[in-house]
């Protein structure tokens, strides 16, 4: 069994200290893309080796690391998934060019799982990306009731 707790201690590891270069995600596009629920979504640091990307869980619930590679795919009627550099759309841009300072897992005891990472850059800005009802969501900060609801707990790596 994968220990998934080693992949994100991994990451965290190639990544702390370095600064974001650029996002990309890959996007659902029918009529319009959905910027808002990237189906993954993948950091580029500088002096990074690590092309992890963040995705969905199968189980619904899970924020994951994948080692495969974003790739775009034609749905025909049902639209595609485009690779697309996300880093210019707010809040993403915030982070651009900023260094990663420390990252903690998110726990959520509602849902008995790690259900996103916190990002903590530089100048106290934090990113936050969740998986929220099987689609990736991102934050620049999380309510006191939402973290009190879902019982947020976080683990810094």
């Amino acid at each position: 069994m994968i220990n998934p707790l080693g992949s994100y201690e991994e990451w965290t590891l190639g990544v702390v200290g370095k600064k974001l270069l650029g996002i990309s995600g890959l996007i659902y596009i029918l009529d319009v893309p959905d910027f808002e629920h990237p189906q993954q979504l993948q950091f580029v640091f500088s002096k990074a080796a690590n092309v992890s990307s963040l995705k969905c869980g199968k189980d619904g619930s899970t924020l994951e690391f994948t080692e495969h590679p974003m790739q775009e795919k034609d749905l025909g009627e049902y639209g595609k998934e485009a690779i697309i550099d996300i880093s210019h759309i707010h809040p993403l841009s915030n982070f651009i060019g900023k260094t990663l300072l420390k990252v903690f897992l998110i726990f959520s005891s509602v849902e008995d799982a790690y259900v996103g990472l916190r990002l903590v850059f530089e100048n106290h800005l934090s990113l936050f990306v969740m998986n929220i009802g099987d689609e990736i969501n991102i934050f620049e900060t999380l309510s006191t009731s939402y973290e009190k609801n879902e019982g947020i707990r976080y683990s810094e790596l």
